[in-house]
């Protein structure tokens, strides 16, 4: 008679680890709604990586792995981390809070998986890498190590952007106060305040479709992020420029095709197309901005003196 051979059962997992695992699955099964949609691509691709530690810790297995351990570790983790009982799609965590999950699961899979789990994340770490000769007692630690170094990097990376989206925020504040100025001050001292206002929305016009444009071509989330800061800053610079090739033409320091024409409406919309290139393409105004910069220079130089002058 063979006797019939018995499934394995599946590895033991703790009440705290389901738990969070339930959490998680969660906050990842629903798309979030318009409202919170600007953070919460970036934590939804942390949270998935955050799901990935919990299943390797599930199904801890094998040579010096430590299931006791992280039994007992989980549930301090779950404790730190109450967002995960009140997160929702419509509320997530921060990015910073997902972060600070993920590397706190990643140094328990590090301490608690088996000694052939820990060999072979080794082997796929590529920046930097281990060395050939590294003894197998030593490679957990070497791991742990190289785990805390990149966790350094991305908080650091992660302080950069937001330090940048910051003081972007402030000049955007700043330039939306002066255009409104400018503006007023343009209207109140100039002959042409229809022309003059519809070179700066032109303009404005032309930075927002530069932006969506940048948008579509970002192919890094974190660009796109970043895009979302500078989103309502573009139309302030947009406006900006506008004004400024608006002056620019109006007083013949510049006279591009059709500028200074004599017909009054070929005049004002040769502007108003002007003004929406210099607002739509960064290299064309610097161009613009390099020429009467040269210009400039080279009325500075000295004239040469003249025969018995």
């Amino acid at each position: 008679m063979t006797q019939q051979s018995v499934p394995p059962s599946p590895p033991p997992t703790s009440s705290d680890l389901e738990l969070m695992m339930r959490s998680v699955i969660g906050l990842l099964e629903r798309k979030p709604a318009a409202r919170t949609s600007r953070a919460h691509p970036e934590v939804r691709k942390v949270l998935e990586r955050a799901l990935d530690r919990l299943t390797a810790l599930s199904s801890l297995a094998g040579v010096g792995s430590d299931p006791t351990l992280r039994d007992t570790r989980i549930g301090a983790i779950r404790r730190e981390h109450a967002w995960l009982t009140t997160a929702t799609p419509k509320n997530p965590p921060s990015e910073e809070q997902a972060w600070a999950l993920v590397d706190e699961l990643q140094t328990l899979w590090i301490c608690t998986a088996s000694t052939a789990a820990v060999a072979d994340a080794v082997s796929r770490v590529t920046e930097p890498r281990a060395p050939k000769q590294l003894p197998d007692a030593d490679k957990r630690d070497w791991l742990l190590g190289s785990h805390i170094e990149h966790q350094r990097a991305r908080g650091r990376a992660r302080a950069r952007q937001s330090l940048r989206a910051r003081y972007l925020r402030n000049a955007g504040f700043a330039l939306t106060t002066l255009v409104v100025v400018g503006t007023v001050v343009a209207v109140v001292v100039g002959d042409d305040d229809g022309v003059v206002l519809l070179c700066g929305l032109a303009g404005a016009i032309g930075g927002t479709l530069a932006g969506a444009r940048s948008i579509r071509d970002s192919r890094r989330l974190r660009d796109a992020l970043f895009f979302q800061t500078w989103w309502w800053v573009q139309p302030a610079v947009g406006f900006a420029v506008g004004l400024f090739v608006y002056a620019l033409l109006a007083s013949s320091v510049i006279i591009l095709p059709g500028s200074d024409s004599p017909e009054a409406m070929r005049q004002a919309t040769s502007r108003i197309v002007y003004a929406f290139v210099g607002g739509f393409s960064e290299p064309w105004l610097l161009g613009i901005l390099t020429r009467l910069g040269g210009a400039a220079d080279k009325a500075a130089e000295p004239k040469p003196a003249t025969p018995g002058g």
